[in-house]
């Protein structure tokens, strides 16, 4: 079975410094931040000290500069700066692991969208978003997700 995927949601890059890297893509190319208000609360949830959301030619890049641990630090150290991860939509996310899994790559972590955008407290928050480890085998992560129920 292929996994269907939305158009691509954004392009993660690990940064040393993201407004630094936002200036320059906006002195050369015109990069507009966007999606502030999600950059700015993806802040308070998660390792980083600073996210950037850049529109540069219709792709939204996602700056990310990391704190001390996880994924994107020791990205940042051992290999320098350059994309993490490309994000996309999936029908079904147990799915898409399933399938990744089958050739070897896993979950490097799941959560719950559900949780993070506020969703209807009483239910249980199913994991519906996660890290595959893609990197040894496509130069990069994937994330995907699920549309969380009643959320657009």
């Amino acid at each position: 079975m292929k996994i269907k995927v939305s158009p691509l949601v954004h392009i993660e890059i690990v940064v040393h410094d993201a407004e630094e890297t936002y200036q320059l893509l906006n002195r050369v190319f015109g990069a507009e931040k966007v999606e502030e208000d999600l950059s700015s609360y993806a802040e308070t949830l998660s390792p980083f000290k600073r996210i950037i959301h850049v529109d540069l030619g219709g792709t939204v890049l996602q700056l990310i500069e990391p704190a001390e641990s996880g994924t994107w630090q020791k990205q940042l150290k051992e290999k320098g700066p350059g994309v993490h991860n490309i994000t996309f939509k999936v029908d079904n996310i147990q799915d898409a692991i399933k399938a990744l899994q089958k050739e070897g790559c896993e979950p490097l972590w799941q959560t719950s969208l559900d949780a993070i955008l506020g969703s209807d407290p009483s239910k249980p928050a199913e994991p519906n978003t996660c890290m595959i480890d893609t990197m040894e085998k496509v130069g990069f992560r994937l994330e995907l997700f699920q549309k969380p129920e009643g959320n657009t």
